[in-house]
C-alpha cells in the first residue's frame, strides 16, 4: 500500500505540474497559437498522469481509469504536430499544407481511437494461473498503440526539423522546449513499445510516466522562462521529404529494433530487470547529453580543451574557410549576408554577446541591426564615437574598453551598455560600412591573434559580397530608371501628336 501511494503521488505532482503550466500559458499567453497549443498539449499530459494515480488508489475502477488515461494519451500525437506547426511562421504556416492535413488526419483517427477506447475495447481485466489479476492489452488493443507510435514520431521529426532550421538567437530560446518536449514524446513511444512487446499494464509504469514527464516540464518550463514566454517563431519548411529522411525515424527505428531484440532475449532466459529505475536513469542520461550537445558552452569548452592540448594554432584555417564559403555561398542580398554572418560569428566565438552595426546614411550614425539577443535595442552612434573614428582609420580590431579611456567617454555608452568588448570593421570600397562587436568569451579568455585573424578574413570576405550587393542594388536600380525613361518618353511622344491634331482640328 505504500508503494502504491508512492507511485500515485508521483503521477499527482506530474499532473499538478502540466495543469499549473498550461493554466498558466492559456492565461497569460492565450492570444499565442504556440502557447495554445502547447497548452493544450500539457493538458492531455495532466490528464493522462492524473487518472493513472487515480487508478492506483482505486482498485475497484482502475480498469476505467487506465481508460481515461489512454484517451488523453490518444490525443497527444495530434496536439504535438499542432505544437510543431505553431513554431512555425504564419506565412510558412500557411503555405504547407501538408503539415497541416498530417495533423488533422492524426487527429481524426486520434478520436476515432479514443471512441474505441472509452468503449471498453482496449483493455481487460486478466487472472493469471497465480490468481494475481492485471489490466492487459485486449484483442484490439495493440492498434491505439501502433497509432501512438507512429503519430508521435511525426510530431517528433517534425520538431526536429524546426530546431535544426532554427537559427540564433531563436534557437537559443527554443532549444529546451524542443527538449522537454521530445523527452514527452519519447516516453511514449517507450510506454507503447513496451506494452506491444509485454501487453501487461504495470504499477512501475505510473511512477515511472511521472518522474520523467515531471523532469521533462522541468526543462520546458526552464525553457520558455528563458524566452520570457514570448511568441517565438522559426522560417522554416517543413516538407514530406524532411519528415522521411528526419533522424528521429531513425532513431525510433534503431530503439524499436533493439527493444524487440532485448524482448526476445528476456523471454528466452526469464531473467527479471528493474525496468522502473533503469528508464529513469536512461531517460535523464539522454535528457542531459542532448542538452550537452546543444548547449554553445559545453560545445565551446570542449573546443578551447582540444585546440590548447592537441593544435598549435587556435583555429584550422582551412576548415574555417570552408565553412566561410559555404555560409555565403546562397547569400544574394544585404539582409541575407548580415543573417549569415552572424550566425557563423554565434557559432565560432564562444561569447553571449555579438551584434553587427551597420551605417545609416539618413541621420550619418551606426544602428545595430543584428544581435544575437533581442531583449534590448541599443542607442545609435555618431561618428566622432572613439571607437568609430579608431575603425576608420584602421583595419584591425578595436578594444572598446582602451578606446573609451582614450576618448574620455563615460561608463553610458552605447557599446559598453550592449556588452560589447572587441569590434572589427567591416569595408566596402574602403569605406567603413558596418562593424562586428564581440562581447567577452566564456571563461574570460582574451581574444589574440588567432581571433583578430579570423576575423579580419571574414571581414574582407563579407565586405566583397556588400560591395558585390550594393551594386547589384544599384543596377536594379539604373535599369529600373530606364525602362521609366523609356516608358515616359513613349508617353510624351503620344500626348505631342496627340496636341498636334487637336491643334489642327481647332
Amino acid at each position: 500500500m505504500m508503494v502504491t501511494t508512492w507511485f500515485s503521488s508521483a503521477a499527482f505532482i506530474a499532473a499538478g505540474l502540466a495543469a499549473g503550466l498550461a493554466c498558466l500559458l492559456f492565461v497569460r499567453r492565450h492570444a499565442s497559437a504556440s502557447h495554445r497549443s502547447l497548452s493544450s498539449l500539457l493538458g492531455t499530459t495532466a490528464v493522462a498522469n492524473l487518472a493513472n494515480g487515480i487508478g492506483l488508489l482505486d482498485d475497484a475502477h482502475a480498469l476505467p481509469w487506465r481508460e481515461a488515461s489512454m484517451v488523453a494519451e490518444l490525443f497527444q500525437p495530434a496536439a504535438l504536430l499542432y505544437v510543431g506547426m505553431a513554431f512555425l511562421d504564419p506565412i510558412e504556416r500557411d503555405g504547407e499544407s501538408s503539415a497541416l492535413w498530417r495533423a488533422r488526419i492524426v487527429g481524426v483517427v486520434g478520436l476515432l481511437l479514443a471512441l474505441v477506447a472509452a468503449s471498453g475495447s482496449v483493455f481487460q481485466w486478466k487472472v493469471f494461473d497465480d490468481g494475481h489479476a492485471a489490466i492487459v492489452l485486449a484483442s484490439w488493443g495493440q492498434v491505439p498503440y501502433v497509432f501512438v507510435v507512429i503519430g508521435t514520431a511525426f510530431g517528433l521529426a517534425q520538431l526536429e526539423v524546426v530546431l535544426r532550421a532554427s537559427r540564433e538567437p531563436v534557437r537559443h530560446k527554443l532549444k529546451f522546449v524542443v527538449i522537454g518536449l521530445c523527452g514527452l514524446a519519447g516516453y511514449q513511444i517507450y510506454q507503447a513499445s513496451q506494452l506491444l512487446l509485454f501487453p501487461v499494464w504495470q504499477v512501475d509504469h505510473v511512477m515511472v510516466s511521472g518522474v520523467v514527464t515531471s523532469f521533462a516540464l522541468v526543462v520546458i518550463a526552464y525553457g520558455l522562462g528563458r524566452s520570457r514566454m514570448r511568441e517565438v517563431l522559426v522560417h522554416a519548411y517543413v516538407s514530406q521529404q524532411a519528415l522521411v529522411g528526419s533522424v528521429t525515424f531513425i532513431v525510433i527505428g534503431g530503439y524499436l529494433l533493439a527493444v524487440g531484440t532485448i524482448g526476445t532475449w528476456l523471454r528466452q532466459t526469464n531473467q527479471p530487470l528493474a525496468w522502473g529505475l533503469s528508464v529513469v536513469v536512461v531517460f535523464g542520461a539522454l535528457v542531459g547529453l542532448t542538452i550537452a550537445i546543444f548547449s554553445k558552452t559545453v560545445r565551446a569548452e570542449l573546443r578551447r580543451a582540444v585546440v590548447r592540448n592537441f593544435y598549435r594554432s587556435k583555429y584550422d584555417y582551412r576548415a574555417q574557410w570552408l565553412r566561410v564559403t559555404e555560409a555565403f555561398q546562397q547569400a544574394a542580398t544585404k539582409e541575407a549576408i548580415l543573417d549569415r554572418l552572424l550566425d557563423l560569428l554565434i557559432k565560432t566565438f564562444a561569447t553571449t554577446t555579438i551584434a553587427i552595426w551597420s551605417y545609416r546614411e539618413g541621420d550619418r550614425r551606426f544602428v545595430p541591426i543584428r544581435s544575437m539577443t533581442t531583449e534590448t535595442e541599443a542607442a545609435p552612434i555618431e561618428l566622432d564615437h572613439p571607437v568609430i573614428m579608431q575603425l576608420m582609420r584602421q583595419d584591425e580590431a578595436v578594444l572598446v574598453a582602451e578606446a573609451l579611456v582614450m576618448g574620455a567617454r563615460n561608463v553610458d555608452d552605447p557599446l559598453t551598455a550592449s556588452g560589447a568588448a572587441l569590434c572589427f570593421p567591416i569595408r566596402a570600397q574602403g569605406q567603413l560600412m558596418a562593424f562586428m562587436a564581440l562581447g567577452k568569451q566564456r571563461g574570460g579568455e582574451l581574444y589574440g591573434t588567432d581571433d583578430c585573424d579570423l576575423l579580419r578574413g571574414i571581414a574582407h570576405h563579407v565586405g566583397a559580397l556588400l560591395s558585390h550587393a550594393r551594386l547589384a542594388e544599384e543596377r536594379q536600380a539604373s535599369a529600373e530608371l530606364e525602362a521609366l525613361h523609356r516608358f515616359s518618353v513613349f508617353c510624351l511622344h503620344d500626348l505631342k501628336n496627340l496636341a498636334a491634331r487637336l491643334s489642327l482640328v481647332a
